[in-house]
């Protein structure tokens, strides 16, 4: 039997490939999105800065800072691109 598929299974398996197909976000969904990248940028900046400061005060030191500050503004662009790539495979289909 090998090689005979099952209409039963090839009606699901098709059923299961329509359930997949994304909608078209609206408008005040990716406005809503993008706006999250214009405070998670700088929050995450921030936040790298004060915890690099936190960490100069308990080390004695005034470099971590600008090591929390590059950390910080890393994590944010790369939040920034994993979102411009989720949406971009979004729309290729």
């Amino acid at each position: 039997m090998s090689g005979v598929t099952n209409p039963a299974h090839r009606r699901n398996h098709n059923a299961v490939k329509l359930n997949v197909v994304a909608r078209k976000k609206s408008f005040t969904e990716q406005a809503a999105q993008y706006s999250t990248l214009a405070f998670a940028l700088p929050a995450a900046t921030a936040i790298g800065w004060f915890l690099g400061y936190l960490l100069d005060k308990a080390f004695g030191t005034g470099y971590l800072n600008i090591a929390g500050l590059i950390l910080g503004i890393a994590a944010g662009f790369v939040q920034f691109v994993r979102q411009v790539m989720r949406d971009t495979h979004d729309s290729d289909g």
